[in-house]
């Protein structure tokens, strides 16, 4: 090792006396309790506490005979709650316990700060996870302005299950923050910029560097087997992922505050996470700041620039894992040298002196940060402003301070505002945090551009979990923020409740969108809650946000408690719903719903639970096999987690415009498995909703007449048949109401339907509710465009609600719901309506070939091909001959052809609706005529496929999926019942002799999914190579099958469903051959 200069040594002997807070003698106990006198100083923290999860025990103890026992389930957080006790604004209290941790997460000390009303400032809690031993742990607490007493709580760890003893728990009035060392500070000889201040190689070991494992892992060691400079370097591995990280630690340097330094370290074979630190210490060896470098993977060289802060007096160079994740590889060749001054440093010191404003801040404070990128940095907004003098923390100009890498922002107190922020290509797990006991503070006009987590070789971790705003205290705000584009789990905005106290957030006028299509549970946009505290009242609002292609799951919003507020919101062109999935009594009122890419998902609003209201919504144009309002059937004797009765459900004066099922008035889903053994039928009353659709081929209405207790007043629709199961009920009026369509909405004028006003409130696009900034510099510039749908009257002025509903007189065509505009109109001939031809084959997706020869029109698809010719009665399908009623013929210059015949050889199901005048055609995409090359590399033998037919999809996830060489798609489609019915063709080129086919499914701990395999050359005659075939309950990952040699062109998959229900989820599929 190439010594450091004796002055370097000085102050590390120094400063290694000050490096953690003690208690010292002269220091008060305001607080102790080993619970050797039992708990008069406690009470149960809430009602399901009892002697099974929360209570003293003598069977283990680190002080005396007696400890508390707390077990936490996962279903509510368990423990005790102490006397308050005075405190003063400023001084410094030192809480500790010794705690054994038994199992799972452990118990932690929950410290509470209160004001003179008894009302909460400041909250935090320490402890470890840590199993099988005792251990102490110290945590000091400044009591912040405006404290007069606080509160410690003993509590499991809300965050999962776990078992935990605690004992000996002290609080100490510090005398001082720390030590004091004596008064001697070492100064740094001067150095000149490029000089060299440090520098390691492990050559002769490891002196003077601290060596620390992770957990009970392996320590870090000094190795021959790789390096970069000499022979030697230190090898790391990190596999816990709950119990620290591993890490080596050099030497104090001394540095001189407002210079500028640089480390450098050489990695090698460096996987998962494992990173260089540069951290700054005072004279009273308090850490001031720590700098990190982005972690890679393979071989490299980590950087970090960085200034010294305003009172270091020496640095540390660290490579450390993460205690949450794996990581590990080789580090060699560490420097520290002085450097010139950097952008990067400069912004890496803009943030210390950010902090050091905000600690000293004052209310009515306004804490700018300057233009400049900042990389995996942190900022602690921890302060407390007041109502009429908040603190705020603001980028100087909208949008030019930039947050990126691993960066985090997370607020601690009350009424403190953050604006204007930036945060884009950030990787750490929780990006902007309200911290526990946070309250009436706000983020406002700040975006969250492309934000993931990345795996180890620095690519998107769709497997991978991120939190853009995690809203955690009371009364706390997030407002004109612009939330886009993200890929892994994890919501853009959540409420997490870890108690049964109310919320009272507001999300407001915010932009979600680009949340990408996914397979998993945990894509949720917003949401409020989980199931755990579900049956408590939240009380938080959702109101004024536009989400725009959030397709994640099919829960945009996700209510997951109760009493909340979902009010005139616009979901536009979303694959997923409002949905209230655990809890009771929340108001969903004053929704805009604009349909647009296929899904077979909900897309307006899902009910499950009691006392929801659904009322003065507009549910526009959704996709066809979607649902618009669905309410679910329930459990018998249902866990928390899963569907709870609804009952009272309150939903009326909606308005349904163009939906293919306006609303499933319960669903009968029995099942072996109880979460998904839906049986018991909704209770509740619907009425005074308007319905108005041609699009699609299910009924508006559904439910079983005979088997729902849902009631029906007043409610008018028309277009399409109802076919609800037993009989019309009463309280449907089934024939055409008269309306005006004001301002683009339709309005009824028999007074059912929504409030016009109430949808008002609810924004029409975008630019009404994002940051100013945000238009300016992104969607002004083309960098960011917004996509408006078909038929949306709001935004495109040309778009027309009368383009969706027929008027009397003319003949119309409808496609799937869209109206068909013709350069001649539709013309009925000898009973037949003929259209002009290009028009129909092309949105059926055929190509077309005109022989002006013979006046002939050949149009093919993937599986069918039709030949019709001018004035002849004579049409072909695939070489077979038919007989027209009404032959093709030319009217002003353009080849009309009978609609029906031309759209039902290729598939399609059409409607005559004859009081409207109109043809309604229902036609699913089910050949896609493309080449897919094999997409894993991995799997030898895989066959090109040249083309694939599916007999359907959900409506948005379709069989081109299975080959794009990702598992976070899929394929879903199921049959109508009958023998064979749900099936993928899948084209080979030319014949093969085919090996095995590789399948991976929809992850499910449970499901059991069976299929089988036929092969032949001419798509027409198949012979059977895989008999039915059950799969193993799945991971997701692949599973093959042998097709034992059999030879063909084309491959056709039948599949049966799962053991929960009839659909198929296939992810990905290779078959191998030659």
């Amino acid at each position: 090792m190439k010594k450091i200069l004796s002055l370097f040594l000085s102050l590390t002997l120094i400063l290694s006396m000050a490096s953690f807070i003690s208690v010292s003698a002269a220091d008060e106990v305001i607080f102790s309790d080993s619970f050797e006198e039992g708990m008069s100083n406690w009470v149960y923290s809430s009602s399901k506490c009892n002697e099974e999860n929360t209570k003293p025990v003598t069977d283990k103890a680190s002080d005396g005979k007696t400890s508390v026992y707390v077990y936490d389930a996962g279903e509510g957080t368990f423990g005790y709650r102490g006397n308050m006790f005075p405190a003063e604004p400023g001084k410094t209290y030192i809480v500790s316990y010794d705690h054994y941790n038994i199992e799972g997460c452990g118990a932690k000390i929950f410290v509470e700060f209160l004001d003179d009303a008894d009302k909460r400032i400041q909250s935090t809690s320490f402890g470890s996870s840590k199993t099988g031993q005792w251990e102490s742990l110290t945590k000091d607490f400044v009591a912040p302005a405006g404290t007069k007493s606080f509160r410690l709580h003993i509590t499991g760890s809300g965050s999962g299950s776990g078992k935990s003893y605690i004992d000996n728990l002290k609080v100490v009035l510090g005398s001082q923050a720390a030590v004091t060392p004596p008064e001697v500070v070492v100064k740094p000889a001067a150095t000149a910029t490029g000089d060299t201040l440090f520098s390691e190689s492990f050559e002769n070991g490891s002196e003077g560097w601290a060596f620390k494992a992770a957990g009970e892992g392996a320590k870090p060691e000094v190795k021959s087997t790789k390096a970069t400079d000499g022979k030697n370097s230190v090898y790391m591995e990190d596999t816990d992922t709950t119990s620290g990280s591993a890490s080596i630690t050099s030497p104090l340097i001394a540095v001189e505050p407002s210079k500028n330094y640089t480390a450098t370290a050489d990695f090698i074979d460096a996987e998962g996470v494992i990173k260089l630190y540069v951290q700054y210490f005072d004279k009273d060896g308090k850490r001031i700041n720590s700098t990190s470098a982005s972690s890679k993977a393979g071989a490299y060289t980590a950087k970090v620039t960085v200034a010294a802060p305003e009172g270091a007096v020496g640095a540390k160079v660290i490579i450390s894992t993460n205690s949450t994740s794996e990581g590990k590889g080789y580090v060699d060749n560490i420097k520290f040298i002085a450097a010139a001054p950097s952008k990067e440093a400069a912004n890496n010191s803009v943030i210390s002196e950010i902090n050091a404003k905000i600690a000293s801040a004052k209310p009515g404070d306004v804490i700018e940060i300057p233009d400049g990128t900042y990389d995996s940095v942190r900022i602690n907004f921890t302060n407390n402003g007041t109502e009429d003098k908040p603190i705020t923390l603001k980028a100087k100009n909208p949008g030019k301070a930039i947050f990126t890498g691993e960066s985090t922002l997370r607020v601690t107190g009350s009424y403190l505002i953050t604006e204007g922020l930036l945060f884009t290509k950030v990787t750490t797990k929780f990006i902007f945090v309200f911290e526990d006991g946070t309250h009436h503070s706000q983020i406002k006009e700040c975006a969250f551009i492309d934000n993931d987590p990345v795996d180890a070789k620095g690519k998107i971790d769709p497997t991978g979990q991120q939190k853009w705003i995690y809203i955690r205290g009371q009364y706390n705000k997030v407002t004109n923020c612009y939330m886009r584009g993200k890929t892994a789990l994890g919501m853009m905005a959540e409420v997490i409740r870890t108690s049964a106290d109310p919320d009272y957030h507001i999300i407001e006028n915010c932009y979600f969108g680009d949340y990408k299509d996914g397979t998993a549970n945990g894509l949720e946009t917003v949401r409020i809650g989980t199931s755990t505290q579900s049956l408590s009242s939240s009380y938080s609002t959702v109101t004024g946000c536009f989400f725009e292609s959030c397709n994640g799951e099919v829960e945009t919003i996700s209510v997951k408690s109760c009493n909340n507020y979902v009010l005139n919101n616009t979901l536009y062109n979303n694959k997923g719903a409002i949905v209230l999935r655990h809890g009771n009594g929340t108001e969903v009122r004053g929704n805009l719903i604009i349909g647009g890419d296929a899904t077979s998902r909900p897309t307006g609003v899902r009910v499950i639970g009691e006392d929801h209201k659904v009322v003065n919504n507009y549910f526009y144009n959704t996709p066809a096999n979607s649902t618009a309002v669905y309410v679910s059937n329930g459990n018998p004797n249902p866990l928390i987690h899963e569907y709870l009765e609804v009952k009272n459900a309150d939903i009326h004066n909606n308005t349904f415009v163009n939906n293919d099922t306006a609303i499933v008035a319960g669903e009968y889903a029995p099942s072996e498995t109880n979460a998904s053994n839906r049986i018991i039928a909704p209770k509740g009353k619907i009425y005074n909703n308007a319905i108005i659709s041609y699009k699609g081929m299910n009924p508006l209405i559904t439910g079983d007449k005979n088997a729902t207790e849902l009631t029906f007043e007043n409610n008018y629709a028309f277009g399409k048949d109802i076919n609800y199961d037993g009989g019309m009920p009463s309280g449907i009026t089934n024939e055409k109401f008269d309306y005006d369509i004001i301002d683009g909405f339709v309005v009824p004028k028999n007074g059912t339907g929504a409030d016009i006003e109430d949808l008002k409130k609810a924004p029409k696009s975008p630019f009404e509710v994002m940051p100013k900034w945000v238009k300016e510099q992104y969607y002004d510039t083309g960098k960011i465009k917004f996509n408006i749908v078909e038929n949306d009257p709001f935004n495109d002025p040309s778009d027309s609600v009368e383009d969706l509903i027929p008027e009397e007189g003319k003949i119309k065509v409808l496609l799937n719901g869209e109206n068909i505009k013709f350069d001649v109109e539709p013309q009925i001939i000898n009973s037949r309506t003929m259209v002009p031809m290009r028009a129909i084959f092309e949105k059926l997706g055929a190509e077309v070939i005109w022989d002006e020869a013979t006046a002939s029109a050949t149009a093919s698809t993937f599986d069918t091909t039709i030949k019709i010719t001018r004035d002849s009665e004579k049409a072909y399908v695939n070489g077979q001959e038919f007989t027209l009623d009404s032959p093709a013929t030319i009217i002003d210059g353009r080849f009309l052809v009978p609609i029906r015949f031309i759209s039902e050889s290729f598939g399609a199901k059409v409607e005559w609706i004859d009081a409207t005048k109109t043809v309604s055609i229902t036609y699913v995409l089910s050949a896609f005529r493309q080449e897919f090359k094999p997409q894993h590399s991995d799997i030898a033998g895989a066959l090109t496929v040249y083309g694939a037919v599916q007999s359907d999809d959900d409506g948005g996830s379709n069989i081109t999926n299975i080959f794009d060489g990702s598992t976070g798609t899929k394929w879903a489609f199921k049959g109508d019942g009958s023998d064979m019915s749900a099936f993928a063709i899948i084209d080979l080129g030319e014949s093969k002799t085919l090996d095995k086919l590789y399948m991976a499914l929809q992850s499910h701990a449970t499901r059991v999914y069976t299929f089988e395999i036929y092969v032949s050359d001419d798509n027409r005659n198949y012979t059977k190579a895989l008999e039915k075939t059950s799969t193993p309950a799945g991971d997701g990952k692949f599973n093959e099958y042998s097709l034992n040699g059999a030879k063909g062109r084309y491959v056709k998959y039948v599949g049966y469903g799962n053991t929960d229900n009839s659909w198929n989820n296939i992810t990905e599929l290779v078959i191998t051959g030659k």
